[in-house]
């Protein structure tokens, strides 16, 4: 689990996207990546923005928290949506992560 203070921004949140066995990492080459974040079991997402890529062969992302995303205290799930120009195919995440922001 991440633990994030309230009202904090301008932390990178670095994530490694697996396959489903959760070690094999995934190749970002030619990808857009979205990152989503949502109260624990909500269907609204409270973020759903790009991320950077930081080293694509080693499927490796990060999205850095802007004024506003941390707002309000709770548990959340953070996950990433993958997508390839070609073949157009989405993957998500092997793993979601757990972020509470604590007041």
């Amino acid at each position: 689990m991440v633990e994030i203070n309230k009202d904090d921004y301008g932390m990178d949140f670095e994530i490694t996207v697996t396959e489903n066995d959760g070690t094999t990492v995934v190749d970002l080459t030619d990808s857009t990546i979205l990152f989503k974040l949502a109260r624990h079991r909500s269907t609204t997402d409270k973020i759903s923005s790009a991320c950077d890529l930081v080293t694509a062969a080693s499927g490796t992302c990060k999205y850095t928290f802007q004024e506003g995303d941390t707002d309000t205290a709770g548990v959340y799930k953070a996950k990433v949506l993958v997508t390839w120009t070609s073949p157009s195919t989405k993957v998500l995440s092997g793993r979601i992560e757990t972020v509470k922001i604590v007041a």
